[in-house]
């Protein structure tokens, strides 16, 4: 946010600051020592105020305030800060298990999510802001860990994960951010009857209606998650109206400000998320994901060496409908190859690989969630005669440098 607009709306911050101290409050975020009881070798941190703007429920334009503890003063050293996200082929793989079974996507999304995470295992002290009218000889001790640190994000997902898993969900061997629920039917067999995929305080249920409630009442009271209207497959053409228009500057050689490197920055992490999430070719609008009851999985690979011995590689992951002619894209990447290759088949060869390993992930994967019975086969092809030979061959091929 400009300084120009924290001087406009000084009264709705104000008011944004408070009700973000209130939340603070009501989850039990902190309690007042005396300064004098904090050790001599500890460290008491300092706070500021992170502001911008965010579209609420009705669409209005509306300014959000989140108190946020500075997190580049403090020794890194011996902290956790490995928090898993779910991965970008786990999303689409799952998206079509939840085609192929009648399963339902929402979207849910739990407000202020690292001050729901528990208690914090180590002592952390901080300065209240001004606002809050604190005297100085006390500061704040910490019971939860907050924005800013750098294990808030290790923290909320301890918390959540246990919180799922409580609710009959087990985690995912290949990825610990998939969790799903699994019921017996008649036939003693297990199926799986939901699916929820984690990104940090963002949930996609694939599931029916019951199972999203039973969410909800069992995991709802205690994190206050909301249920928001039934998330489609794709990206919603308001994801991009959100995004502010960029004016391009008459030097192009003149330093931007600061506003305008945020506002750069920001776009471009838009635009990459939509890009990799939806398909590049319709990168705003609705991915149509066919149900298949039998199908195969088909892997393309390619690549582009040049004089230097630098390989550009790429891949395409389809699922391919065995009764009719359906196929939906799984994942795409073109990626440069951190190895030097001798040769053009050398470079098929490193593609090819990629995309077997990345075969062998989502059969795990489908195998473990427990849908591998409508998977017919799996393919992996090339465009690469010499290198299609060299794999029909049985005898052993020395490399001649």
């Amino acid at each position: 946010m400009s300084v120009e607009e924290k001087q406009i709306y000084k009264e709705e911050i104000d008011s944004a600051k408070q009700r973000d101290l209130e939340s603070w409050n009501q989850n039990g975020v902190c309690t007042l020592v005396k300064i004098s009881r904090v050790p001599e070798d500890v460290r008491i941190f300092s706070c500021r105020w992170v502001l911008n703007w965010k579209v609420n429920e009705l669409g209005e334009r509306v300014i959000k305030a989140r108190l946020a503890v500075k997190g580049n003063e403090e020794e890194r050293k011996n902290i956790k800060t490995f928090s898993p996200t779910i991965k970008r082929d786990t999303v689409r793989i799952a998206l079509q298990i939840a085609a192929n079974n009648g399963l339902y996507p929402t979207k849910l999304d739990v407000k202020q999510a690292f001050l729901r995470s528990d208690n914090i295992g180590r002592d952390v002290y901080v300065t209240p802001p001004k606002e809050c009218g604190v005297e100085k000889t006390l500061v704040w001790k910490l019971n939860k860990s907050v924005y800013g640190l750098s294990d808030a994000c290790v923290e909320w997902w301890k918390t959540i994960k246990r919180v799922i898993e409580s609710c009959g969900y087990s985690s995912s061997l290949h990825d610990p951010a998939l969790f799903f629920r699994k019921n017996g039917n008649q036939n003693g067999q297990h199926r799986t009857i939901s699916v929820i995929l984690l990104h940090v305080d963002d949930f996609l249920v694939l599931s029916d209606d019951n199972h999203v409630r039973q969410l909800l009442n069992k995991a709802g009271a205690r994190m206050q998650t909301k249920k928001q209207v039934v998330f489609e497959v794709g990206v919603l053409e308001g994801y991009y109206e959100q995004m502010e228009e960029l004016i391009e500057p008459d030097d192009r050689k003149e330093v931007i400000s600061r506003d305008m490197e945020f506002m750069v920055r920001n776009a471009i992490g838009k635009i990459g998320w939509t890009v990799g999430i939806s398909r590049p070719d319709l990168s705003v609008g609705k991915i149509t994901i066919e149900p298949m009851e039998d199908f195969r999985i088909i892997g393309f690979a390619d690549a582009a060496v040049d004089k230097k011995g630098t390989a550009q590689l790429g891949s395409v992951v389809v699922v391919e409908s065995m009764d009719d002619a359906v196929a939906n894209v799984l994942t795409w990447r073109s990626k440069k190859d951190v190895k030097s290759v001798v040769s053009s088949m050398a470079g098929e060869a490193r593609a090819l690989w990629d995309v077997v390993d990345n075969l062998a992930y989502m059969i795990q994967m489908l195998r473990e969630i427990g849908h591998i019975s409508g998977l017919k086969a799996v393919v992996a092809m090339t465009d690469c005669m010499n290198l299609y030979k060299c794999l029909q061959n049985e005898k052993r091929i020395d490399r001649k440098d």
